[in-house]
């Protein structure tokens, strides 16, 4: 009995120890990168911080207690256990009000997530600085005409710091124009539409820019769920789009199984299983995206904006075409549009200029940010 309880109290110190070490400010200290950006890992983590020091303690304090009470223990674990993992997915929920779908967004019962306004941050090492309207742009300037750039995290500028996005790019070429990037990450083209309504009623840009990326924004467009989180889902009906799944509440089942640390880690196929994900048909899916392509032409005209959009690629479109590039140049060749993919080709760009231009697969680095924003310059303004 006595060898038993010096192992208790060996492990509850043990406990203890790791308790402190597993410290989001002490993570920070000895992480490569000194910084911990995902605020859900920051909670989860002070979770498990104080489970470990609580059990520690119960298990160096009173380790002859719990040898005499084994059910007693069996069922304090159990209890833990339970705890640990609601309160995983109730500050999930209803305290984390940050990084909803990236560090730069928040939930928004409309669109599923919109920018944080007002502030700077630092993602991966790379400056993230939103004005008072929640733009990745320098403060609204009332005396210049305006350029709306809207889209997803292409547009927005993922992996680049705020003077390395096209934007800022395409905003320097100008002195009696301001360029607004009102990019949202992670968007498909329903949501950048409800958010370009939004955003028209505060300013009326001289000229709005759409870049659709091939890779994945009609997909996101067809669904009510996308990176884990609940989303509007445009649908047919007599003809005309009809926007569903709105409002959405935080504590939808998406949403409320997503934020936990815990589920997505450790029983992902539980979420998958207990909610329900709608998809579109391929039919009504291309007739959706053909209505919204159409009400942004629509709604542009309506405040005499001139539109322009911009077909952005896949990296590996430059070395195997797909289908969903093809699929996008046919929906956008009634339209006044960019071609990325296209504007490239004729440059007969090598393979290494090609891995130049991007960071990743589908955002480009600050020099294909650089390329991108001296053609639409070039193919809008100095023709």
């Amino acid at each position: 009995m006595l060898r038993t309880e010096k192992i208790l109290k060996t492990i509850g110190l043990i406990l203890i120890f790791l308790g402190i070490i597993l410290n989001p400010f002490v993570i920070e200290k000895i992480a490569s990168d000194g910084d911990i950006e995902y605020m859900g890992f920051i909670v989860f983590i002070l979770i498990v911080e104080i489970v470990l020091i609580t059990i520690g303690s119960i298990l160096f304090l009173t380790s002859k207690f719990l040898l005499e009470k084994k059910m007693e223990v069996l069922l304090f674990i159990f209890v833990s256990i339970f705890c640990v993992v609601f309160a995983d997915i109730f500050l999930g929920i209803y305290v984390i009000t940050l990084d909803w779908h990236s560090p730069s967004t928040q939930f928004d019962s409309e669109l599923g997530w919109a920018p944080i306004k007002d502030r700077t941050i630092s993602v991966e090492g790379k400056i993230v600085t939103t004005n008072s309207l929640g733009y990745r742009s320098k403060e609204v300037n009332l005396s210049k005409k305006h350029i709306f750039l809207i889209g997803d995290s292409v547009a927005w500028g993922s992996g680049v710091s705020d003077n390395q996005t096209m934007a800022y790019y395409l905003n320097e070429k100008f002195y009696d124009k301001q360029v607004l990037n009102l990019a949202v990450s992670g968007y498909g083209i329903d949501q950048y539409y409800i958010h370009l309504i939004n955003e028209l009623n505060k300013i009326q840009p001289e000229d709005i820019i759409v870049l659709i990326f091939s890779g994945n924004d009609g997909y996101n467009t067809v669904k009510n769920v996308y990176y884990g989180k609940s989303k509007p889902l445009f649908k047919i009906q007599d003809g005309k789009l009809l926007k569903t799944n709105t409002p959405i509440s935080r504590s939808s089942c998406h949403n409320f199984l997503s934020n936990s640390f815990f589920i997505n880690r450790f029983f992902s196929e539980m979420k998958t299983a207990i909610c329900k994900e709608e998809v579109l048909n391929n039919k009504e899916g291309t007739e959706v995206i053909k209505g919204l392509l159409r009400e942004i032409e629509l709604i542009s005209q309506e405040y005499n904006s001139s539109l322009t959009y911009v077909l952005s690629p896949h990296k590996e479109d430059y070395t195997n075409k797909s289908e969903d590039l093809e699929y996008f140049q046919d929906l956008l060749s009634n339209y006044s549009y960019i071609d990325i993919y296209e504007e490239f080709e004729k440059k007969n760009l090598t393979n290494e200029e090609i891995q130049n231009i991007y960071i990743r697969n589908a955002h480009y680095s600050p020099n294909g940010n650089y390329q991108v924003s001296e053609l639409i310059y070039r193919k809008l303004y100095n023709k």
